[in-house]
């Protein structure tokens, strides 16, 4: 009885494994994000991810909690290649997305995030 126990044991470690394997996309690449976050009194939620396998598309949602409009200027720095600065407004109550293309390889990533009420 025990034997069987053990044999249950080790497929059910062996599935919960391949299911963990199978949720990782193959070549995916994990670096570290820095988020450098000046939100100026706002109440704004930042969250910062890769939106694809490969890792070169980085995604920056911006949600707007506070009831002032905000003016929101983002600078993503990878380090091998000049910043790349980009500006969105913000509305009470909504939620805006930032998309930066990474044309190289990257091993860490700084976003620095400044925000200023717009009205």
């Amino acid at each position: 009885m025990a034997a069987a126990n053990d044999g249950l044991r080790r497929r059910a470690r062996l599935l919960c494994g391949l299911a963990a394997l199978a949720g990782t996309p193959a070549g995916a690449q994990t670096f570290p994000v820095h988020l450098d976050q000046h939100l100026g009194g706002l109440k704004i939620i930042a969250q910062a991810r890769a939106a694809d396998a490969a890792g070169d598309i980085m995604v920056l949602s911006l949600t707007n909690l506070d009831q002032r409009n905000a003016r929101c200027e983002a600078t993503f720095d990878i380090r091998v290649l000049p910043p790349k600065t980009y500006q969105r407004d913000v509305a009470a109550g909504e939620q805006v997305q930032i998309h930066h293309r990474v044309k190289r390889s990257v091993n860490r990533m700084t976003i620095d995030l400044d925000c200023a009420p717009a009205d």
